[in-house]
């Protein structure tokens, strides 16, 4: 792709032994934004494809099993974050989705839950009958909460987000038919999806 070729040049010009401090500096800045730009695209293609139906082939899976494995992988964020992690996943759920979308769900709601969320703060995530509960500690929001699921809307311009993050996971329950719902009770942010 063009941001592929334009990466690979900018990488080759920051190898130059003859750079100055200054020069490098800027190279550096431009191939970070570089990066969003890259992660911009991609997220955008994949809204395009769940949009426009892209992703037929759907299996049956246990979703409990898709959020421990979530979970896993953002253990590391969650511990250097010192956040106090509480599960209550007593219940199977067994639904028929594209199984890359599940997890994009679920990941999607973690991150969502670890970079909006305080030092010292929690994640509560239940799984009851038909219902996924995911809850966050954390500052007020600072739009509307119907903007929440608008692409590009961010709570907080300093993070370093795209703001399509709740875009996706919105549009990935539209696809199915599930219901997604938003509430805040201080200091709590809770998202429920009911896979219906």
């Amino acid at each position: 792709t063009p941001l592929a070729i334009v990466k690979a040049n900018i990488s080759l010009l920051m190898q130059s032994p003859n750079l100055k401090e200054e020069e490098m500096n800027q190279l550096q800045a431009i191939e970070n934004t570089l990066k969003k730009l890259s992660a911009l695209n991609k997220t955008l293609i994949l809204l395009t494809k769940i949009e426009n139906n892209q992703f037929q082939e759907n299996t049956i899976i246990d979703f409990k099993g898709t959020i421990t494995k979530a979970l896993s992988n953002y253990s590391d964020l969650i511990e250097a974050k010192k956040i106090q992690l509480e599960t209550n996943l007593t219940d199977k759920l067994i639904i028929n989705i594209n199984p890359l979308l599940a997890d994009i769900l679920i990941s999607n709601l973690i991150q969502n839950a670890i970079r909006h969320n305080k030092v010292g703060g929690k994640i509560i995530i239940s799984l009851k009958g038909k219902i996924l509960s995911l809850s966050n500690s954390g500052e007020p929001l600072m739009i509307n909460k119907e903007d929440l699921f608008v692409r590009f809307k961010k709570n907080d311009t300093s993070k370093d987000s795209l703001g399509l993050g709740l875009s996706i996971v919105k549009s990935i329950t539209d696809a199915y038919n599930y219901h997604i719902e938003y509430n805040y009770e201080n200091p709590l942010h809770t998202f429920i999806v009911h896979f219906v």
